[in-house]
C-alpha cells in the first residue's frame, strides 16, 4: 500500500523517532517525579530539631 503523496513523511523511521523521544520524555518524568516522593518522604520522617 502506498501512501498519498502528503503523507510520504509517516514512514518507519519517523514513527521510530517520535516513539523513542515519547519514552525518553516519561522516562525522564517518571524518575523526576520519584525522585521527588522520595525526598518529600525523607523530610517527613527525618527527626525536626526545634
Amino acid at each position: 500500500m502506498s501512501l498519498p503523496e502528503g503523507l510520504k513523511f509517516l514512514k518507519l523511521g519517523w514513527w521510530a523517532i517520535h516513539v523513542l523521544a515519547v519514552l525518553l520524555v516519561y522516562s525522564y518524568a517518571y524518575r523526576k517525579g520519584r525522585n521527588d516522593e522520595r525526598r518529600a518522604q525523607r523530610q517527613r520522617l527525618a527527626p525536626r530539631a526545634e
